[in-house]
């Protein structure tokens, strides 16, 4: 379907929902409200009022973006058209009030949203399905350079219906062969500098894909540029944040008149939430913090008090780890939820210490962290810092400087007073979700130590690395002719927050480009071994375990990938449990990288004859510890070489720990050497007579195991 006919659909569908929110409104208004004003309206003025809750349901449902069908999920599409509809609703209802001069029944205009409700919800769900059973998912190609792990946030946030991510490709194999890119529909340019994103963008836009750009810094303040004319020359001026004097007339007479106002409003809610925080721990009510404004001025902002009073007695400032964080006090954790806490700043935006919308003051002492490995995290300072903005409205408490920084700096670039409105407006929408104020893993000092973890929309680990440091990991990755798969699989491992490791990558004789792939990635960890003749899987890994430096190996082949948090989830475990061989549950993807929907789980620990029932030990997923790996290690192409080496560890009496948790994406392909199943199961019954098992014993084994594999085939086909 034609780019054109896509458009006109999503326009049919965003008007039929403003047209169905409007009809239980002028309902309301004809049968309760109309004709009990002051002075009665005719047709036309009838007509008028339904055609403002028209407009005011439209302007709220852009500013929170209640009509995106293709980039939403459901129950962000309802929660904002709720939001979009209640404010309509609201203001509505005050137009009804002067209308009347008198308060008007509540009750109507409630059961109106109730019925507008109704039809989010239906309306929310019939267009989604029809969306994406008229429009397939886009065949996306993700390419990256210093910024890694997008394919996981399209995970993450369901948008694989949108997005069929069909390769992740590295920058310089892309540049090579700009040709790799002709079968996409979509193209994510994550990261990549400047001279190469544009020899792409050329490329895509002759070829009608449509590109998504994450930018860089320098882009953002581009975005801020003013063309001039000069010397007959298109000339782009890019100067420092200097905003017409008019606009900071009517913004700080703004900030104000509303500091004034809320201060008198909310006055209420502040005495009863001081008397709360006194009562509890006897404590002050109020605390003071040093923070930064325009041009790096220092001042104290003052909040209600969340935490405990010796929260920061080692003197480290740090940042909040969220709803985990134990320094947090019973009343902290509700005013932070509902932003009580920040209240007392009306009385710092009333005296011009800061504005209303601008860049998040940050204290001295993590801007200055920050700045040791940001330099330009200083550029944020060219405007009033504020209560509200940018940064707080569209990324979370624990979003990374970087993002930060870039968020700020697009406000900075395009100041102006329906900017700062809209701004104000959705903030509304984030205070009642709470992954706006998700913390910081805990233990961190600062969100900079999170984005040290190279995959961008990864979880951070649940301990700090230092915590659950158990040495060197050496990761092993055989491979043979995997130039389509290998550098998805080496960026997830660079990508992990367990940063003490090593890469061996035995490249078993590849007839293709898999080792130039491999030699593209500048990373020291990196160590390419190479066999100059084909000697089977079996024969490689061995080879990486007698290479390896670390005293635990983690195995990932050359075609699968990890999540970020793999190794540090797995070391915390084996800190816990003393463990010398640990796994995880898996999830899957096609050959083409599309993920399946379902999931192999790990028992939380497994021994001998359960494994025997069913290898429920995935070899990518194993971390374990050298010594006992080489000790046990089965080497031969006729069976299943890592079944028969846990087999043989846990006949010790030892038992394989699990992480329930998808840490692993297994790509599943015809062309593996399990692929059939008829030679999955003879390698099966030969791993069984390896292990020492009489033929009665393994026909009993093979029972478990072909009804255990048929029921996994079958999730794995619906």
């Amino acid at each position: 379907m034609s780019k054109l006919m896509h458009d006109v659909c999503l326009r049919m569908m965003k008007l039929l929902n403003i047209v169905w929110m409007a009809i239980p409104f002028g309902v309301t208004w004809y049968i309760w409200y109309a004709r009990k004003t002051a002075s009665p309206f005719y047709r036309k003025g009838d007509w008028a009022v339904i055609g403002f809750f028209i407009i005011l349901y439209f302007i709220f449902g852009r500013i929170y973006d209640a009509f995106l069908v293709s980039l939403s999920r459901l129950s962000e599409m309802v929660y904002s058209q709720c939001l979009s509809v209640l404010l309509t609703d609201f203001v509505m209802y005050v137009v009804v009030f002067l209308l009347m001069k008198h308060l008007p029944d509540p009750i109507p205009i409630s059961l109106c949203f109730a019925a507008q409700f109704a039809i989010s919800v239906i309306w929310s769900y019939a267009a989604h399905t029809c969306y994406f059973y008229f429009f397939k998912a886009n065949k996306t190609a993700i390419i990256y350079d210093a910024r890694q792990g997008m394919e996981n946030l399209v995970e993450e946030y369901k948008m694989d219906m949108k997005f069929d991510i069909s390769s992740v490709i590295d920058v310089k194999r892309c540049l090579n062969d700009l040709s790799v890119l002709d079968e996409m529909d979509t193209i994510f340019l994550s990261g990549i500098h400047s001279h190469s994103r544009n020899r792409i963008l050329k490329y895509c836009i002759d070829k009608k894909i449509t590109v998504y750009v994450i930018p860089r810094i320098g882009d953002v303040i581009m975005s801020g540029a003013k063309p001039v004319h000069l010397f007959h020359l298109p000339i782009l001026k890019v100067g420092r944040y200097a905003p017409p004097p008019e606009y900071l007339f009517f913004k700080r007479l703004f900030d104000l008149v509303f500091s004034l106002l809320a201060i008198v409003v909310f006055s209420p809610v502040m005495a009863i939430t001081a008397a709360a925080i006194k009562k509890e721990d006897g404590g002050p009510v109020f605390y003071k913090q040093l923070r930064l404004t325009k041009d790096g001025e220092a001042f104290y902002i003052w909040k209600f008090r969340s935490m405990r009073t010796d929260a920061e007695q080692d003197g480290i400032a740090r940042l909040s780890a969220g709803e985990n964080d134990s320094r947090i006090t019973s009343v902290g954790k509700w005013i932070r939820k509902l932003r009580i806490d920040e209240m007392p700043q009306l009385f710092q935006i009333m005296t011009g210490k800061m504005s209303i919308v601008g860049p998040r003051p940050e204290r001295p002492e993590i801007a200055a962290c920050y700045e040791e490995e940001m330099p330009e995290f200083r550029l944020r300072l060219q405007a009033r810092a504020g209560l509200t903005g940018y940064a707080q409205v569209y990324g979370k408490y624990n979003t990374t400087p970087y993002d930060k920084l870039m968020m700020d700096l697009m406000y900075i670039a395009k100041p102006g007073l329906l900017e700062d409105l809209r701004i104000m407006l959705a903030t509304i929408k984030i205070l009642f979700l709470p992954e706006s104020t998700e913390g910081i893993a805990e233990g961190a000092v600062t969100a900079a130590e999170e984005e040290r973890a190279l995959a961008e929309g990864e979880s951070a680990p649940a301990s700090s690395e230092k915590e659950a440091d158990i040495g060197l990991i050496s990761v092993i990755m055989a491979a043979y002719n995997a130039e389509k798969t290998i550098a998805q699989a080496i960026s997830s491992v660079l990508s992990q927050t367990y940063t003490n490791l090593e890469l061996l990558v035995i490249d078993d004789g590849s007839a293709d480009n898999t080792v130039s792939i491999v030699e593209s990635f500048k990373d020291s960890r990196i160590h390419l071994i190479r066999n100059p003749v084909n000697g089977g899987v079996s024969n490689a890994r061995y080879r990486g375990a007698e290479k390896a430096k670390g005293e635990w190996i983690a195995i990932l082949d050359s075609d699968d990938a990890w999540k970020a948090d793999k190794l540090i989830k797995q070391a915390e475990l084996q800190v816990r449990k003393n463990a010398e061989l640990l796994f995880t549950g898996s999830a899957f993807m096609n050959e083409d990288g599309r993920l399946l929907d379902w999931v192999l789980h790990a028992p939380d620990e497994i021994g001998y004859r359960k494994l025997l029932k069913q290898n429920l030990v995935s070899n990518s997923s194993v971390l374990v510890r050298k010594e006992l790996y080489i000790t046990h290690y089965a080497a031969g192409d006729a069976m299943h070489e890592d079944f028969s080496t846990w087999l043989g560890m846990l006949k010790t009496g030892r038992k394989a720990y699990g992480l329930d948790e998808p840490l692993l994406i297994y790509r599943l392909s015809k062309h593996s050497k399990s692929g059939s199943k008829l030679k999955a199961a003879r390698m099966n019954w030969n791993t069984y007579r390896a292990a020492g098992l009489g033929t009665v014993e393994s026909m009993y084994y093979m029972c478990w195991y072909m009804i255990r594999g048929l029921k996994k085939y079958r999730n794995l086909k619906g």
